[in-house]
């Protein structure tokens, strides 16, 4: 992911919210941090560009409402990361999300991007309830994207070309999957999908060892 955006810097989220909670800790302060306004103007940790969807604020003290929707270009790394509180995301205009940015969301069910492009590492780890996806424009899928996403069972991938390891390891929801446009599937992809019963790869240029290891109902 590139460091800077839109002529924003991007500050690490994980950096923010470590420096939030030592500050809670050290200075015994319980509930909201606000931070100073010449620290965070100009800068959106979700967006990583001006007049984004939610403030660093929000990020540090994990504000945020059950439905989270905006017109962000980026999701920034960790930006969501063990946000309980969060059931539906919508964010029509970010072409990418960064890594871990909804991992540990576990009480996320519904999730749509329109535009993005790609998804880093970890994007959506953990994500257990999760079980409707909808990136119709989505080409590379990172390493452990969807791993241990167990309810997913409705996604549409019509554009995937790049599978990265272990993208939806142990997604057991999933029945049947049709990715037409896939080039490449790397290893272990799709382990561990215990109720996978139909694949459509038939473009796949590259698949890679393991990927549908112990899909035991897979023909």
């Amino acid at each position: 992911m590139p460091s800077e955006y839109n002529d924003y810097y991007i500050v690490s989220t994980s950096a923010l919210i470590s420096i939030a909670d030592t500050i809670r800790s050290k200075a015994g302060i319980v509930g909201t941090l606000a931070f100073p306004s010449e620290f965070i103007t100009g800068i959106n940790a979700i967006s990583g560009g001006g007049g984004g969807d939610y403030t660093i604020n929000d990020i540090a003290t994990r504000n945020f409402p059950t439905t989270i929707e905006g017109s962000a270009s980026l999701i920034a790394n960790y930006a969501f990361y063990g946000a309980t509180d969060i059931v539906s995301a919508s964010f029509s205009q970010a072409t990418e999300i960064g890594v871990s940015a909804f991992a540990i969301c576990s009480n996320l069910t519904t999730a749509s991007f329109n535009a993005v492009v790609t998804t880093y590492n970890y994007a959506f780890l953990n994500c257990s309830n999760l079980s409707s996806l909808y990136m119709p424009n989505v080409v590379t899928i990172g390493s452990d994207t969807f791993w241990g996403c167990s309810a997913l069972s409705i996604i549409d991938l019509p554009k995937a070309s790049y599978i990265k390891d272990y993208a939806f390891s142990g997604c057991t929801g999933l029945t049947d999957i049709s990715l037409p446009k896939a080039q490449q599937l790397s290893l272990y992809a799709f382990t561990s999908c215990t109720n996978l019963v139909s694949v459509e790869i038939s473009n796949a240029l590259y698949i890679s060892n393991g990927v549908f290891y112990s899909c035991k109902k897979l023909q």
